[in-house]
């Protein structure tokens, strides 16, 4: 189940993110003041009287906190929600008590007692594309959903409008002209959440898209979630067994901005990833490294049998592990090295 979040300040700054919710395990934001929250679950704009898997949700009040529960399993926490001034969730189709403390005004539900509706309130961007990939239940997102309360802060409209333009050029661009975008491009742009750990995935996800499809920040901050999404498929590989989640495919790296993987190293990239310690795969660098090492591994193996430069040592059992070359052990070494200067090879 995806969840999307969208949380629009009084200044106008807003910030969109997206999380997969995992069983028992409920998202938890913290509420920024005088700002409105809204929510959508796969595609689902909620506003209270929608079903989540065919089932009524209720809100409920936890100490400070507001927490959205269906079945009585909570789904969404929002920290300080009765504390934080002004803020608000959008819908009153809601369920709730009186007992609950809140109030319904002008579409949206506020602590009781209300405040005015933020006029500046935005309509939320549903993230579309994204691959969830069984075992992927982890908390997305590494943008962080509060901004700093009472900043007014952000950049020039002139600023963010060449940046959205610079932006919107790479997504009509071929990848190389023009240049990769950085972060400083992003966060120009009013977009958060772009670090050196998810650039290339953001990257990747900006040059897929159609003509306009990246010229907002909105579009933009939908696409950074589409990004951590693809990155933690790829991660949740790496902490399952091989079976579930099932084998990664090209197209799945892809999604994450990596590069290099085809039908002919998927196997070998994909047991490189297997093979690492949890948060081994969790970030573009780490995995576009283990495909670095399985390339470097298949051109060492092809240029010994070219060459008939093979010893007894090299190519060693290690190069034919990552190259996903498996039955080589110490006790085949010389044999196998030997076969590669054979003439038939």
């Amino acid at each position: 189940m995806k969840l999307t979040l969208k949380n629009t300040q009084v200044t106008g700054l807003s910030e969109t993110q997206g999380y997969l919710i995992a069983p028992n395990n409920p998202v938890k934001i913290q509420a920024v003041p005088n700002s409105k929250v809204e929510l959508f679950i796969d595609g689902v704009k909620q506003t209270g009287s929608e079903l989540i898997n065919g089932k009524p949700a209720q809100l409920k009040k936890v100490d400070k906190n507001l927490v959205l529960t269906v079945d009585g399993e909570p789904l969404v926490e929002i920290n300080n929600f009765f504390d934080a001034e002004g803020v608000s969730l959008d819908g009153t189709g809601w369920q709730y008590t009186d007992s609950e403390g809140l109030s319904a005004q002008n579409g949206s539900l506020y602590p009781v007692p209300g405040a005015e509706i933020v006029p500046q309130a935005l309509p939320l961007v549903a993230v579309a594309g994204a691959a969830t990939g069984a075992g992927a239940l982890a908390l997305l997102g590494a943008i962080g959903l509060a901004a700093a309360a009472g900043g007014g802060g952000g950049t020039s409209p002139t600023t963010e409008a060449a940046a959205l333009a610079k932006i919107e050029a790479y997504n009509n661009g071929n990848g190389t002209t023009p240049p990769a975008l950085t972060i400083a491009d992003y966060t120009a742009a009013g977009v958060t959440g772009v670090t050196a750990d998810n650039l290339a995935a953001v990257n990747a996800q900006v040059l897929k898209q159609s003509a306009g499809g990246a010229d907002t920040a909105e579009e933009i901050q939908a696409l950074v979630a589409v990004s951590n999404v693809a990155l933690a498929k790829i991660e949740a590989y790496n902490n399952g067994n091989g079976t579930t989640p099932p084998a990664l495919t090209a197209a799945d790296y892809a999604e994450a901005g990596i590069a290099g993987v085809t039908a002919d190293n998927l196997a070998a990239v994909n047991a490189q990833v297997l093979g690492q310690a949890p948060g081994g795969a969790v970030t573009s660098p780490l995995i576009q490294a283990l495909v670095t090492n399985v390339s470097s591994a298949l051109t060492a193996i092809h240029d010994a049998a070219q060459n008939d430069s093979a010893t007894s040592t090299t190519p060693s059992v290690a190069t034919y592990t990552t190259a996903g070359v498996s039955g080589v052990n110490a006790g085949n070494l010389v044999a196998i090295n030997s076969a590669l200067d054979s003439t038939l090879v």
